[in-house]
């Protein structure tokens, strides 16, 4: 009779384990609705360190220009 009770124990604590496991893959699936951005360009710091004019292309070195006229400090 014991071995009966630790079974269905057993198999309960398995199926709550699964369902909860499903749930959570469900809802991790579901899409967030994108918050709206809180930090502008100035709020950071860029951090590109180069070793010279062959270390980066120039759409890198673009990118990093748009960065800082846009106010983030470089």
């Amino acid at each position: 009779m014991a071995v009966c009770i630790l079974f269905w124990i057993g198999l309960g604590w398995w199926a709550i384990a699964t369902l909860v496991q499903w749930a959570s893959a469900v809802l991790a699936r579901r899409r967030r609705p994108a918050a709206p951005s809180r930090h502008k360009a100035a709020d950071f710091s860029i951090v590109a360190p180069l070793a010279g004019a062959h270390d980066a292309s120039e759409a890198y070195i673009g990118r990093l220009a748009e960065l800082a006229r846009a106010g983030a400090e470089s």
